[in-house]
C-alpha cells in the first residue's frame, strides 16, 4: 500500500526532531560534522555527494565506519530526516519520499542488512 503524500514542510518538521535526537551529537546542530576522534562524522552542509535519497537511506539503515545503523527508524522517519538534511544547513535538494526509502530497503542485499 502506497503511503499518502506528505508535504515537504511536514517531513522537515518531523525530520528535525529525528535529527536532534539521533544525528546532531555527531553531525552537529548545524550539520558542521566533526573530522577527528572516534565520533568522526562528515559535514552535511553542502555535502551533495552524500545527499541523495538512496545515499542517506543506505547510510542510516546500514551505518558506516563510525556511524551505527539506525535500523529501528521507520521508512517514514528516514524519509523525514533525509528531507530535513537535504533542505537544511544551506542545502536545497527537495523531498525524500517514504516510497524511495522503502525501495532502498527492498533493494539492499539481505547480507547488507546486518
Amino acid at each position: 500500500m502506497t503511503p499518502a503524500p506528505v508535504s515537504q514542510e511536514v517531513l522537515i518538521a518531523e525530520g528535525a526532531s529525528v535529527y536532534r535526537n539521533r544525528c546532531a551529537r555527531c553531525h552537529g546542530n548545524n550539520g558542521q560534522g566533526q573530522w577527528y576522534g572516534h565520533d568522526a562524522a562528515p559535514r552535511l552542509d553542502g555535502n551533495f555527494a552524500r545527499l541523495s535519497v538512496r545515499g542517506i537511506s543506505v547510510q542510516v539503515i546500514q551505518g558506516g565506519t563510525y556511524m551505527p545503523p539506525f535500523d529501528s527508524l521507520t521508512d517514514r522517519e528516514i524519509a523525514a530526516v533525509a528531507t530535513y538534511i537535504r533542505n537544511s544547513f544551506g542545502n536545497n535538494y527537495g523531498i525524500a519520499t517514504e516510497e524511495a526509502v522503502s525501495y532502498t530497503h527492498l533493494t539492499l542485499p539481505t547480507s547488507d542488512l546486518v
